[in-house]
């Protein structure tokens, strides 16, 4: 069932939240951002990027902000002048900018033709509130998912692998997977029906793998993250500590999210 949740603290905003815990699964519930109570209001700002192909999103895109965690629907926010904070259009190079936001949690909805509608948790406080980029999916077709990681600065570089068929299953010669490699056709398998369509090597992704058509069929398919700064740096970070979010979208929109 669906859950609201609250975590309060002497000194600080509370923060509130929506949960759906499924049976015989572990449910994980976003980052939750404790702000102080004497945070005062801050303009909320950030840009649009398509996850398909890691570039701006030109189109206005509708931007809906609601008070706290994974709150997808009911009244919008109110301003530090305790009026309903209109939706606004995002700018032709992507960027929205919410002004006079009271400190806390809040959810940002997005949504426009051609586009997946999604939601993201982002924070009004203070320098923190800006750069808060959205990676929203162009739509799907009634068998298509979309798998989008993003993650924090550090580790640099997180890789998106997703599996497929047995352990003894070869593709071309190596495992059955797609991955950004040096080998081209790991990027693309089952004659494009499983495809990495975005690798990032420098912090925040967005990684993207879409699956369609015959990678239904497979006996399995199973995704994980690897940190690749293990291999390639002194100082590789942890997965753990990345900020690390999976979203995975259908053609209704966004229908999962994983938190590291």
């Amino acid at each position: 069932g669906q859950w609201r949740i609250k975590f309060a603290s002497a000194g600080y905003v509370p923060v509130e939240g929506v949960v759906t815990i499924q049976g015989n699964a572990t449910t994980n519930f976003d980052i939750v951002t404790m702000i102080p109570g004497s945070q005062t209001p801050s303009p909320i700002s950030g840009r649009l990027i398509n996850a398909f192909t890691n570039n701006a999103i030109s189109t206005g895109l509708t931007v809906t902000i609601r008070p706290g965690i994974n709150n997808t629907s009911g009244p919008v926010a109110l301003d530090a002048n305790n009026q309903p904070i209109a939706a606004i259009t995002s700018a032709s190079d992507g960027s929205y900018v919410i002004p006079n936001v009271p400190a806390g949690n809040y959810t940002i909805q997005v949504s426009g033709a051609g586009y997946a509608t999604t939601y993201q948790t982002v924070i009004s406080a203070g320098a923190n509130s800006a750069n808060q980029n959205i990676f929203v999916s162009p739509s799907l077709g009634a068998d298509e998912v979309r798998i989008v990681l993003s993650w924090g600065a550090k580790p640099k570089d997180l890789d998106s692998h997703l599996e497929y068929g047995d352990s003894a299953c070869r593709d071309g010669g190596t495992h059955c997977q797609v991955v950004w490699g040096r080998d081209i056709s790991q990027r693309t398998r089952l004659s494009g029906d499983l495809t990495l369509d975005v690798d990032d090597v420098d912090g925040f992704g967005p990684e993207t793998v879409t699956v369609k058509g015959s990678a239904w069929t497979q006996p399995r398919r199973g995704y994980s993250v690897f940190n690749y700064n293990t291999v390639n740096s002194s100082d590789p970070g942890s997965i753990s500590t990345s900020g690390g979010v999976v979203k995975v979208f259908k053609s209704t929109g966004l229908v999962r999210s994983y938190v590291a």
